[in-house]
């Protein structure tokens, strides 16, 4: 299946994403379409759980590198020394 590039292009826009992000997030949407046409079979909830938790925690890291990159005054350094300054929370 050929990516749909109009959709790619409209995810860029509309998330802050680069072309790369937004072909990310494409292909995350397409597995998400893919699991749901998979054949039922035996109904399992800790799959389905399974599926979700990881799948949604993929487009959280790449929705957070588009806000840290967008945001940078809203993120503290993960990893700080002692010689850095760490900026306040507030």
């Amino acid at each position: 299946m050929e990516p749909d590039r109009e959709r790619i292009v409209e995810l860029a826009s509309s998330t802050g994403a680069t072309e790369q992000e937004a072909w990310v997030l494409y292909h995350l949407q397409s597995a998400s379409k893919a699991w749901d046409e998979l054949p039922s079979g035996e109904p399992s909830f800790p799959d389905e759980m399974r599926f979700f938790v990881h799948h949604q925690a993929l487009i959280d890291i790449v929705l957070a590198r588009i806000a840290r990159r967008d945001h940078p005054e809203g993120w503290i350094p993960t990893r700080a020394t002692e010689d850095e300054d760490v900026p306040p929370l507030a």
